[in-house]
Formats: C-alpha cells, structure tokens, sequence
C-alpha cells in the first residue's frame, strides 16, 4: 500500500538562514549594480561632451577662430538679462547642437533650471570663466596655441559641480572651506566637487560626481575626456593645473 509523502515545511531557522543569505547578496550585489549604473551615466555625460565639443569647434570656424565670449562683463549682457543668466553660453552654440539635453550630465548631484518661462533648460556643465570674458584675449585659438598647454590641454567645458561656469580661484565656492583632500589653495573646486554655490550651506560641500571617479572635460581643440579624480590639480595660487583653467599656467605632469 503506497503512503502519500508528506510535505516538510521550513522552520523558523532555516527561513531566518534564507533571509540572511539573500541579504548578504543584496549587500554584495547591490554596490555593483550601483556602480554599473553610474559608469553608465559617466559614459552618457562624455558623450555628451563629445557633442558639445564637436559644437564649439563649428562655432570657432564661424567666428574667427574664437571661442565664446562676452566683450562685456556677461552679467550686464542683454541674454542674461533675459533669463539665460551664466548659462547664456549655452545659447551661443546651441544652433549646432539644437538638443538641450547634452547640457544635463545625468550624474549631477544638483540640477540648475536657466532660461526664460517659455524657453527652459538644465544646464550642469560650466565653462571656462576666463576664456567666457576673454581675459588676455585667451578666447583666441591662435593665442591659446602658443600658451604652455596649447589648445590640446586647457579646459572649456567641465562636468561643473556648479553650473554653468567654473574657474580657478580658491576655496571660496566652499565658503572659504578646506575639503580633506585638498591642498592649501586648491581652486578647481566646481570641477573636483558637486559642490553648492558660495552662498548656499552646507559649506564645504565634499561629496563628490560619478562615484568619486573624476569629471569630464572638454578642451579647446574639441576633444572631451575623463579626468581621474586624483588627477584634478592646482589652483590660480599654484604652478600648474590639470586640467587647466588659467591658460599661462601649464599642464601638471
């Protein structure tokens, strides 16, 4: 005579044993998945650089090989006024971009809204501060070939922790505040950090974009590349930077 099988139900223990496996997988896998997720967006954001890049070389062969910049001070311009504030830059290169989406970094912290009501966009990515007012006529393809790191080596475009522009001062966008890190008199904070403008708290903000990995840039000839976090280098007080903002300076090693 056949018996039916009965049908063991788990215990307590080895449903508690199951749950803590799963949650040890979890906490393995997780991270993982994290940081698939943010080289993904970091492949998205070059690639938008890439665009950008493409973009203002077009624009330096219609205008003179210059690159954009105000012949006034941009806060008294007539775009600025408009709406378009610092992000006016923007609006010079977008007729040969005509996306708005490749001035939005997917990885940014922090998204900054310009333009007027009818004509909105997020733009994270700065530009160059010192070529945007063409300070010593550095906005000049033909003055930056001849400065220390050629067109090749100083920076346009950043994945800007505060966009839409970026400099080399001191610590001033921490609220005159020193991160871990940094040597005395590091300037590239809006490149290194995702950090709030000078006159939001928390000051300092440390926290870093793509995973503490690095920032984009895009550099004068047109080229866009990852710099490492390590890399990032220098300040207006320093002898070098990487990338370089302040075109006399040269490139650190």
């Amino acid at each position: 005579m056949h018996t039916p099988r009965t049908r063991r139900a788990f215990t307590l223990i080895e449903l508690l044993v199951v749950i803590a496996i799963i949650a040890i997988l979890a906490s393995i896998l997780f991270p993982v998945f994290a940081q698939a997720r943010e080289k993904a967006r970091q492949t998205q954001c070059i690639s938008n650089l890439r665009n950008v890049g493409t973009a203002i070389q077009m624009y330096t062969q219609d205008y003179d090989e210059n690159l954009p910049y105000v012949a006034v001070y941009g806060g008294g311009t007539p775009l600025h006024a408009a709406g378009y504030g610092w992000s006016q830059w923007v609006q010079w290169i977008k007729p040969y971009i005509k996306n708005y989406g490749v001035f939005n970094c997917p990885s940014s912290t922090r998204n900054y809204t310009f333009g007027p009501a009818n004509d909105r966009y997020i733009c994270n990515l700065g530009y160059n501060e010192l070529l945007f007012h063409n300070s010593s006529g550095w906005a000049n393809l033909a003055t930056l070939s001849s400065v220390p790191a050629g067109v090749t080596g100083v920076a346009v475009i950043a994945d800007s922790g505060y966009g839409p522009m970026f400099n080399d001062w001191g610590n001033a966008d921490n609220g005159n505040s020193q991160c871990p890190t940094d040597a005395v008199g590091f300037g590239l904070q809006r490149i290194k950090y995702a950090v709030n403008p000078p006159w939001e708290a928390p000051r300092p903000n440390c926290a870093t974009r793509h995973g503490g990995s690095g920032s984009g840039i895009v550099y004068a000839d047109g080229h866009a590349k990852f710099v490492a976090f390590g890399k990032i280098r220098g300040g207006y007080q320093t002898a070098c930077q990487n990338p370089v903002v302040r075109p006399n300076l040269p490139q650190c090693p």
